[in-house]
């Protein structure tokens, strides 16, 4: 009987190929028998003899620890290797690659070399470099892992994980450490930076033109012997002198811009100051020319821009504030809330019904070509608030070019108009957007991280991300969506 020297197949008596194969047959016929051939050793307990698996350190028949010369000698071998090498980059590559031993107690013994040369403070200011911090670092890990893969459950690997669970904890102390130390340098560069820009600023001009105009109201209150109205214009100065002193860096900010608190406290008193003094508008306006009263015209409907979009109202008589292609804003003396019922009546029949919301003293809508309409009643001034702006321009919008929009996540549509566009804010309306689409959207963005001190409602959405990025984001109604966003870094 002969076989296929090429792929053991049985030949045929007298074959001359192999029918398997192919192989030539020739100087098979010696060939009675197959051979078998045996590649590699076999390990036994040198205890009782029990066949041995890959990576065991106990004899599971005698309990015999196995250990030999060879594992025995691994750190030996290790340390003369690193110091024949000539680079860093060679001991890198020495340490990765060398072998973890198979016993307990070498383990044990390779875990407290590998864990006495980490240097856990250099790891944490390195990270994502490769060094040789790095690479015991990894060799920790693989000790851990084999442990735990050839005796978990055994008392000895708790001494293998105490060590590395102290790896660990050491490496996310120093983590915490630099990011603490990082967050008070940034945070002190901040400060300085804001400093610098507030000196520089519109903001701090303003704020010293309202601080004499405070002071000139103490003294216009108390020489005319207004005690009340005296003393809410000091604290109104005073407000506005400690935003000033907040702003310059005089005073420390404990939390970023917490100076438009005084800032804001200081516009707020401005109403019940007036209403103490009681004359003191008109006697501010008479003394220094500080106000203009209020002065209506009879307006030629015509003459506005978009006006035509808009019916006339029964009384021309009003005041304009804006008139352009994009804006119409205008005040109608003399109204009252029949006047304001009759004007939405119009408004109504001439189109503006378009997603439309009413109150007692407003209505607001679209018209079928995306004219946007505001009425306001001013029932306290007599007046009729008209306010009308020209429909959305579709462009396509390309976010690519816009650096704030790459922190935001990409709009249901790209059709539509900004409004502006910075390095510091971008304000931008979406067209074609349902509002299925818009709470979609609003979801999206939380995903995204706007989630610190966001604040959610039926039709907007606000939310600060961790690179100090404001994000508002609200249903305009009419299939339109407005998105805002502004990076507080730069104010």
């Amino acid at each position: 009987m002969a076989f296929c020297i090429n792929c053991g197949q049985e030949l045929v008596e007298d074959a001359k190929f192999c029918a398997n194969c192919g192989e030539a047959a020739d100087g098979n016929s010696s060939n009675s028998q197959r051979k078998t051939a045996y590649v590699g050793e076999i390990y036994k307990c040198p205890n009782c003899g029990e066949m041995l698996g890959a990576f065991v350190s106990v004899c599971p028949s005698c309990g015999h620890e196995i250990r030999g010369a060879q594992s025995a000698s691994a750190i030996r071998k290790l340390a003369e290797k690193l110091e024949n090498a000539t680079s860093e980059k060679q001991r890198i590559i020495i340490i990765k690659s060398f072998p973890i031993p198979n016993t307990r107690e070498d383990i044990f013994e390779f875990m407290l070399l590998a864990a006495s040369n980490f240097d856990s403070a250099y790891y944490a200011t390195h990270l994502h470099e490769e060094d040789i911090s790095d690479a015991w670092l990894s060799k920790i890990e693989q000790c851990y892992s084999k442990a735990k893969l050839s005796f978990g459950g055994h008392p000895d690997f708790e001494r293998i994980e105490r060590i590395y669970l102290g790896v660990q904890a050491d490496c996310a102390a120093q983590e915490r450490k630099i990011k603490s130390e990082e967050k008070a340098r940034r945070e002190t560069q901040q400060r300085a930076e804001t400093e610098k820009g507030f000196k520089k600023s519109k903001l701090r001009i303003v704020i010293i033109i309202f601080a004499v105009f405070s002071a000139l109201c103490i003294a216009v209150s108390f020489n005319d012997g207004k005690i009340l109205s005296g003393i809410i214009a000091i604290v109104m100065f005073t407000s506005f002198v400690t935003a000033f002193l907040m702003g310059s860096g005089v005073i420390k900010e404990k939390v970023k811009n917490i100076r438009l608190l005084p800032l804001i406290l200081a516009c707020l008193v401005c109403i019940p100051y007036f209403a103490a003094y009681g004359g003191t508008y008109s006697s501010l306006s008479d003394q220094y020319g500080m106000f203009d009263k209020k002065t209506y015209e009879t307006l030629i409907w015509d003459e506005l821009v978009i006006g035509d979009m808009l019916p006339a109202p029964n009384s021309l008589n009003g005041r304009i504030t804006e008139n352009s292609d994009t804006v119409l804003s205008l005040y109608l003396a003399d109204a009252t809330k029949s006047v304001f019922s009759e004007y939405i009546q119009l408004c109504k029949t001439n189109g503006f019904t378009v997603d439309s919301t009413q109150s007692t003293t407003s209505y607001e809508a679209y018209n079928i070509d995306g004219y946007h309409l505001y009425l306001h009643f001013i029932e306290s001034d007599s007046e009729l608030s008209v306010t009308l702006y020209d429909p959305v321009k579709r462009n396509t919008l390309n976010w690519s070019t816009v650096p704030l929009m790459q922190d935001v996540p990409t709009p249901p549509s790209n059709i539509g108009e900004f409004t502006s566009n910075y390095d510091w804010t971008v304000s931008v309306y979406i067209l074609d957007v349902t509002y299925e689409e818009y709470e979609a959207y609003v979801d999206k963005c939380i995903e995204a991280g706007f989630t610190i001190d966001f604040a959610r409602y039926k039709n907007s959405f606000r939310g600060d991300d961790e690179k100090g990025n404001e994000l508002n984001v609200s249903w305009e109604g009419n299939n339109t969506i407005k998105i805002s966003v502004t990076n507080r870094e730069f104010l």
